[in-house]
């Protein structure tokens, strides 16, 4: 830095304690104007002069510098006028301001402690809840995503769709056997006691009613056939018909045995009918 004071230490000194004296009296004597008119008693003030040791020689215009030194381990201040190329602008939704660090693959939740998962693994895994396609093929590539996905209700019906979808999935399964028509009767509820019947895990549905529960869990259980009950069998006609033999036979030999044959007259025979008259 370039010298601060610059002065010969007597001169300098002896008027620094000059205008203190007049700086230190003003006051006093503003007092004393708007009070009455009072002889002031001014007490004396005086200022020894600073002297200062200077090895050598004395010299009549001596310098003294002040300098300013930087404390140990001050902050360093760096200019942030530019951005790096390594730097990424925060993603609509994310706290601002903010700092990446990194980022999260998608999928990759569990890895870092995570247990929700991000807007980056739904857009990469997430399917319609009734594409039953995508459903399956995510089953059987990532079924550890593919339940998470489903538990955390990612892939629930829309609002108000709930009954339609379930009686569409127990119908594809052939457990419901009525109109998909949204209205939740005695056959959608025993469509859901024959899904967990065939499923024959020991896993049961204790409250039938549509909800989102109900869908999950039958989309984690995958898929089953319900069996349609049989129809009852047609009587057999063998019996039947031998009655009807054995009835008509019975009828004929009763109407055969009722029926008398006609007699027919005897035959006229002149030789044995004796003639009345007169013989001669």
């Amino acid at each position: 830095m370039r010298p601060l004071v610059s002065f010969s230490p007597a001169r300098s000194f002896v008027c620094a304690a000059a205008r203190l004296a007049i700086v230190l009296t003003l006051p006093q004597i503003a007092v004393a104007q708007s009070a009455p008119q009072v002889e002031p008693d001014f007490q004396p003030f005086t200022l020894e002069p600073i002297t200062f040791d200077v090895d050598g020689t004395a010299q009549e215009d001596l310098v003294l510098v002040a300098a300013y030194e930087a404390p140990a381990g001050a902050p360093v201040l760096v200019n942030f006028g530019s951005r790096s190329q390594e730097a990424q602008r925060t993603a609509a939704g994310r706290p601002a301001p903010s700092i990446i660090l990194g980022r999260i693959a998608p999928g990759e939740e569990a890895d870092f402690g995570v247990d929700a998962l991000l807007q980056d693994t739904l857009d990469a895994f997430i399917f319609a809840y009734n594409d039953v396609a995508a459903r399956e093929a995510l089953r059987s590539s990532n079924p550890d995503m593919f339940r998470r996905l489903i538990e955390g209700g990612h892939i629930d019906p829309p609002e108000g769709q709930t009954a339609r979808a379930l009686q569409t999935e127990l119908a594809r399964m052939n457990c419901y056997r009525s109109s998909i028509d949204g209205l939740w009767g005695g056959g959608s509820r025993r469509s859901v006691t024959s899904y967990f019947d065939t499923l024959g895990n020991g896993s049961s549905w204790s409250d039938p009613a549509p909800s989102n529960a109900l869908f999950r869990s039958i989309l984690i259980n995958g898929d089953v056939t319900c069996r349609v009950a049989a129809a009852p069998a047609p009587r057999s006609t063998t019996r039947t018909q031998s009655r009807t033999g054995a009835s008509s036979s019975s009828s004929s030999r009763s109407t055969s045995s009722n029926t008398q044959p006609t007699q027919q007259a005897p035959a006229n025979n002149a030789a044995e009918v004796p003639r009345a008259g007169v013989f001669r």
